[in-house]
Formats: structure tokens, sequence, C-alpha cells
């Protein structure tokens, strides 16, 4: 029996390693993550901030998030930072922008068959709060930077 629990113990928290989200709660604006990530990375186009009252154009994000959204006009590059009042809000704003690559692979197979391998290096994390969605050149640079963001 002890032995069925020690595994049971080693699973969860091998299945909670490999989720890559953690519980920190973070007091963080998303918009100054959101323009350091755009004045940090390199890009191959420009970014442009959507103003607020436009995001829901482009994502379907439920209330109870704080957030920011910067997209090229030519690419499929962008960022995505919301802050989420729950776990469940949380879950829903990456799922609306699971929804959003979908839409944009969707888009530019016909339009633009190389932002397919562009899509495909999106990083989509959920850390803690905060949920970020960045398509940029290096997915290794996005990666250290959120590190540094984001502890």
């Amino acid at each position: 029996m002890r032995h069925l629990f020690a595994a049971g113990l080693l699973a969860a928290l091998l299945l909670c390693a490999c989720t890559g989200k953690n519980t920190n709660t973070y007091d963080a604006n998303p918009a100054q993550i959101a323009a350091e990530l755009a004045d940090g990375l390199s890009y191959d186009t420009e970014l442009v901030e959507i103003p607020q009252e436009d995001i829901g154009l482009y994502l379907d994000i439920p209330d109870g998030t704080e957030g920011s959204f910067y997209k090229s006009n030519s690419t499929t590059e962008s960022i995505a930072v919301f802050k989420c009042a729950d776990s469940d809000i949380g879950a829903a704003v990456e799922k609306a922008l699971l929804t959003y690559l979908d839409e944009q692979r969707a888009t530019f197979e016909a339009y633009d068959p190389e932002e397919i391998s562009r899509l495909g290096n999106a990083c989509l994390e959920r850390k803690g709060n905060i949920v970020i969605l960045c398509i940029a050149r290096d997915r290794n640079e996005v990666t250290q930077k959120l590190d540094e963001l984001l502890p």
C-alpha cells in the first residue's frame, strides 16, 4: 500500500512538472510585460499595440481579465498577456489563445505557408495567474525573457 501511495505521489509530481504552470500569483501589470516582450525580443516586423476596446475583435477573452495585445499587420508575430482573476478564467483565456492560433494557422496556410512554422514555435504559457502568448522569431529567446519577467 505504501508503494502504491509513493508511486501515485511521484506520478502527480511529474504531471505538475510537465504542465509548465506554476501556482504563483503575480501582481504584475500585463501591459508592462507585453511592452517588455515587444521591446526586448527580435521580431521580423513591427508589432502594433491593439487598443483595449478592440482586443475583442481578435480574441474572445472572458470578463475577469486585464490584458494587452500586440500583433503584426503582415505576419503571425504577436504578443498577448492577460492577468486572470482565477484559474477558471485562466483556462478560458488559454482556450481563447489556442483558438486564435488555430485561426491564424487557417488564414496563413493559404496566404503565407512559411508562417505556419512560426506558429509551430509559438510560446503559450500560463504562469500562475498570468497567461502569455508570444509568437516571435526565436522561441528560446521568448522563454528566457519570460523566465526573467515572471520567475
